[in-house]
């Protein structure tokens, strides 16, 4: 079953591809996934909501400058995203999370600012690899 985006060309893409580990095929899907044709969709459509979730909660706690809880919901969301092959998402929640033990408003800051880009790229990128 190829789960590929279409091939729209250029770099978007390219874009799309690198958002997610496996490319343009997504992410390895676990034993048995492929006998489920609705199983990635709706992995897909979880990981959407909660995600999208953690990281308003994300902001909202930088904002309040609870870096013990952001850095908890930082690590959440860096555990889901690798679930799903979104590396990128998950490097930057691993800065979050790490520059929160450190007190490192600068660095969560910079990688903040990077997050809101990439999960959006990724969060594209799992629902054109849907199908």
């Amino acid at each position: 079953m190829d789960r590929g985006p279409p091939d729209r060309g250029g770099r978007e893409r390219d874009d799309v591809r690198a958002a997610v580990d496996g490319g343009a095929a997504g992410p390895p899907l676990p034993a048995g996934a492929d006998d489920d044709p609705g199983f990635y969709p709706s992995l897909v459509s979880l990981y959407t909501k909660q995600s999208n979730e953690t990281l308003e909660e994300i902001y909202d706690l930088f904002v309040a400058g609870n870096l013990d809880l952001l850095g908890k919901a930082a690590h959440k969301l860096k555990g889901s995203s690798l679930n799903l092959g979104a590396r990128q998402v998950a490097e930057l929640c691993r800065i979050i999370e790490e520059s929160c033990l450190k007190g490192d408003q600068k660095s969560i800051e910079n990688a903040l600012q990077e997050l809101r880009k990439v999960y959006n790229a990724t969060t594209s990128a799992l629902k054109i690899s849907q199908g």
